[in-house]
């Protein structure tokens, strides 16, 4: 998304992020000029409407002016804001060509509004893409994109608007012949739909309208709402306008790519229901431990009644032994008993002469 400081009045220097900090001998009030020309009252018609220094160096030069153009990269769209369908549309394309791409380990860098071929000669050259996928090395952070020092870029997109309808079509892709040369580059107009893929032919060194096919898997009155498809092979997505004004991508199999509201909403459906998963697992380990304790608990107390049973057993055994022993005892004194009586018979028996 482009940051815009718009001009002040020709009193004070046009604003200049971070000037006040990284450069303590920057022209104050003092130092503005004082002929209309170089500093028109009227701020529409100031002629810096670029957003920072130029990219040459990674501190603010001696000779830097702030109220010099050739210190700035001026983009003839940054003074144009972005509508809800445009930042919807660019954000998404980032966001899902950036898990994309990252989930096919390819090491491809991923950019929005990134200011691209800046020349101090034409400030006015630079070019800032919605969208834009290139190889390594990416710029830094204080760098914009030059073509031929940074690797090449295989993807750019444009959203239009209603300033810069005429020049997304036409002129733009001159520029980007001219300056950055991209594999593709998509145009895509949310107010009416209009979604073209323009082809680099490094033969003829211009860029080609790609023939505008259909996937064989959009089949059926779901994919009705499709008012158009473009097909990238470098990518290898399928871009589809939709009639509701966004624009959606696809895998070559039909699967489709989520936007960045889709996967928060997934992930925190994901989060939540491994959250739920979570607490069942923890209760059912914590019923399954109060089983566990039930049963060492019933295991305890069957082997203390196992122990019970034995030391009865013992005892009836005993007992059973101590009945045997007097049995077998007071049979033997009723043996003896009898043989007594007989004995005492025989001696009381008269004697025969």
């Amino acid at each position: 998304m482009r940051v815009l400081d718009r001009p002040l009045p020709r009193t004070l220097p046009p604003p200049v992020h971070g000037l006040e900090l990284q450069n303590e001998s920057a022209p104050t009030d003092s130092a503005a000029p004082s002929d209309a020309s170089a500093a028109p009252g009227d701020p529409a018609t100031w002629p810096i409407r670029g957003f920072g220094p130029r990219p040459d160096a990674h501190e603010f030069p001696a000779d830097f002016d702030p109220h010099n153009p050739a210190c700035f990269w001026v983009a003839p769209e940054d003074d144009m804001p972005q509508l809800i369908l445009h930042l919807d549309s660019s954000r998404y394309q980032a966001v899902a060509l950036t898990v994309e791409l990252e989930s096919r380990g390819l090491d491809w860098w991923v950019c929005e509004d990134l200011p691209c071929g800046w020349d101090r000669s034409d400030p006015t050259k630079v070019i800032c893409p919605d969208v834009m996928v290139g190889e390594p090395p990416r710029p830094d952070g204080l760098e914009i994109y030059q073509h031929g020092k940074h690797g090449q870029l295989h993807f750019v997109a444009e959203i239009g608007s209603r300033a810069s309808e005429g020049q997304d079509q036409g002129p733009k892709t001159a520029r980007y012949a001219e300056r950055l040369r991209p594999d593709e580059y998509l145009y895509f107009n949310p107010r009416n739909n209009d979604l073209r893929l323009f082809l680099w032919d490094r033969a003829q060194s211009r860029y080609e309208v790609a023939p505008t096919v259909r996937p064989a898997w959009a089949t059926g009155p779901h994919w009705e709402e499709v008012q158009k498809w473009g097909w990238s092979a470098v990518l290898e997505f399928w871009f589809a306008a939709m009639g509701n004004g966004e624009l959606r991508m696809f895998d070559r199999t039909g699967r489709q790519l989520e936007t960045f509201q889709e996967t928060f909403a997934r992930a925190t459906q994901e989060t939540e229901r491994a959250n739920r998963a979570e607490v069942q697992a923890q209760q059912e380990a914590e019923r399954a431990t109060q089983a566990d304790a039930r049963a060492r608990q019933e295991a305890e107390r069957a082997t203390q009644a196992d122990a019970r049973a034995r030391q009865e057993a013992d005892r009836a055994a005993h007992a059973d032994a101590r009945a045997a022993e007097a049995e077998q005892l007071a049979r033997a004194r009723q043996a003896r008993l009898e043989e007594l009586e007989r004995r005492l018979a025989a001696l009381e028996a008269p004697t025969v002469p």
